[in-house]
């Protein structure tokens, strides 16, 4: 451009507008040199100028932003696109990953949840037989479910070798209840033989084939509370041909005797203990026994005497016995009172926690006895 902004090469200035010329003709005045910028069709255009000294000339560049500035565009779009892809990238390997871990890693906690509970069979539903083991997590699971199915099949192993443990302890405890019942009732025969008590020898061998007819029948552990009621009025009679009148016994029931089941050989041990301790210092046996329902889940067994008591050691002993679960010493011989650590035993081992029991004794006065059974109707089982 000269001096007065016009220009001296016949060439294309780029638009440049009259506003531009006189710009730049203001700046040639003043010596300077810089850049302008114009909007021209969305796009800027960049005046780049200086004035030349010696001729009161100035030199102009025009150039446009865009081709100024391509390369730099087309590598903030590459860079771009390729960050969006890297993060695009990232983020789905990561949630491959996560859930690669994640998934059996939950697997894993649902199936300690219900091993927590004691459900295995839930516990390996959780966690598939066919795991491909690709990591440590999925050797992890993989160990886990292994060791649940090897513990469940040692529990149901232990559960049933302990079952089996306390069947034959209760038929050891059973089978012990009649020889020693026996026993007894031969030494009343002979002694009603001996005095030549014909009538009293037929009935007490009637009531005692009828006694041996009930505990010889070994089908079920369980027996209607209204046969053992019979069963130990069959034995009452036996002891009344040798007491007479110095026995008293009293029996009051609550119950539908028809219905509840209860196990075999409950009343009978009682109350053949509670007779042999109260003639043991007296002449006189006086015998209650007492059944009703405390509520709709608990049957209670009482049986009363005037005997000579029980020490306070001894029944503490029995507690302990009991709450240590060691009536596994009742099969010992030797050992006090075992039909009433029978009877004990057998419930224990049949009832578990939900049998009870209390003693309520004096010495000199007597004592009374009550078992706490849980109702059971009908074919149920505990």
């Amino acid at each position: 451009l000269d001096g007065e902004g016009k220009p001296l090469l016949s060439q294309n200035l780029a638009g440049m507008n009259e506003h531009t010329l006189r710009k730049l003709s203001t700046m040639l005045k003043k010596d300077a040199q810089g850049v302008i910028y114009q909007r021209q069709n969305k796009d800027n255009i960049i005046y780049v100028y200086k004035a030349l000294k010696f001729n009161n000339w100035m030199l102009v560049g025009a150039i446009s932003e865009n081709g100024l500035l391509a390369n730099l565009i087309q590598l903030k779009s590459a860079i771009l696109f390729i960050t969006v892809s890297l993060l695009v990238l990232s983020v789905v390997v990561a949630i491959g990953t996560s859930y690669g871990i994640t998934k059996p890693l939950t697997q894993l906690a649902m199936a300690m949840h219900f091993v927590q509970k004691g459900d295995f069979s839930k516990a390996e539903q959780r966690i598939p037989d066919n795991l491909s083991i690709r990591n440590e997590v999925s050797f992890v699971t993989s160990t886990f479910r292994n060791m649940i199915v090897l513990l469940r099949e040692h529990i149901r192993s232990e559960f049933e070798l302990k079952l089996r443990r306390q069947q034959a302890e209760y038929r050891a405890l059973l089978m012990q209840m009649n020889p020693h019942f026996l026993f007894n009732t031969l030494e009343l025969l002979s002694s009603l033989a001996i005095q030549r008590r014909t009538e009293d020898v037929i009935g007490v061998i009637e009531a005692l084939g009828k006694m041996l007819r009930f505990s010889l029948n070994t089908s079920s552990d369980l027996v209607l509370l209204q046969d053992e009621l019979m069963y130990t009025q069959y034995y009452t009679y036996i002891l009344r041909r040798r007491f007479s009148d110095s026995l008293s016994l009293s029996v009051e029931n609550d119950v539908d005797a028809e219905k509840i089941l209860i196990v075999k050989f409950l009343l009978q041990p009682l109350v053949e203990n509670a007779v042999k301790f109260s003639f043991k210092n007296q002449d006189n046996a006086v015998i209650a026994v007492k059944i009703w329902r405390e509520s709709e889940e608990n049957l209670c067994i009482s049986v009363s005497d005037n005997g000579i008591g029980m020490e306070l050691e001894f029944i503490e002993a029995l507690y302990k016995e009991f709450h240590q679960s060691r009536f596994d010493q009742v099969l010992h011989t030797g050992i006090r009172h075992i039909g009433l650590r029978n009877i004990l035993a057998r419930c224990a081992l049949y009832y578990g926690d939900r049998f009870s029991f209390s003693i309520e004794s004096e010495l000199g006065i007597g004592t009374t006895i009550v078992l706490k059974l849980p109702v059971q109707e009908g074919n149920y089982h505990v």
